[in-house]
């Protein structure tokens, strides 16, 4: 990936330490941006979802994990939050 994002020096870094650990499945910097895109979609999809009077909590696996990094966004700088994303899902 060149050029481009101003954060795309993470997203191959990341894309880097997933391939030790995913291998033989290779991906790119711009692989790991279309999945935090996705994920991110997805978790606003499911926090408005949750937001409508009466309805009930998210059955999301992972929607609890992203609201603690996500749910605080004022708190962290992207560039922190592409971290903690990272970190908490590789574990």
């Amino acid at each position: 990936m060149s050029g481009g994002s101003r954060n795309s020096k993470i997203y191959n870094s990341m894309a880097k330490q997933l391939n030790d650990v995913l291998s033989p499945r290779v991906m790119t910097g711009h692989d790991v941006k279309a999945k935090i895109t996705n994920l991110v979609a997805e978790y606003r999809k499911k926090k408005k979802e949750q937001g409508k009077t009466g309805s009930s909590p998210s059955s999301w696996p992972h929607y609890d994990q992203i609201d603690k990094i996500l749910g605080k966004a004022h708190v962290f700088p992207l560039d922190s939050r592409l971290h903690l994303i990272f970190t908490s899902m590789t574990r």
